[in-house]
């Protein structure tokens, strides 16, 4: 309502702090803010509690360098691999894995004829 203050949301928890300094520490290595999607993006939009989550979930658009997000996490110091999507990246508050799923820019999808198919790029898009 008009003069009532913004909604705020208080992270608290061990998990939760690393899942939040991940956010700024793929925001430095990209150069840009990362887009945070899945789990903790949930949980800011709900604020209540829902759900427990220990990774995080962006998307990829390419960096300004022209480079897959997952190739320039997989390059920061101390990271590694942690399955096809997934990388381990060290905050100052421990290990976390981001996930970085991939999007497209393709305006193709009414062509795809398997509809779940098409709701899947479509949500990569």
């Amino acid at each position: 309502m008009s003069g009532d203050a913004e909604p705020r949301l208080v992270l608290a928890g061990w998990e939760t702090r690393r899942l939040v300094e991940a956010i700024g520490v793929v925001a430095q290595l990209a150069s840009t803010t990362p887009t945070v999607v899945g789990g903790l993006a949930v949980l800011c939009r709900v604020q209540r509690a829902h759900g427990a989550t220990t990774d995080l979930d962006t998307v990829s658009p390419r960096v300004r360098t022209g480079r897959p997000l997952l190739e320039v996490l997989l390059g920061s110091p101390g990271a590694e691999r942690a399955d096809a999507v997934g990388v381990m990246v060290a905050t100052s508050s421990g290990r976390v894995k981001v996930d970085v799923i991939e999007i497209a820019d393709r305006p193709d999808a009414h062509e795809i004829e398997d509809p779940t198919d098409r709701l899947y790029e479509m949500s990569h898009t």
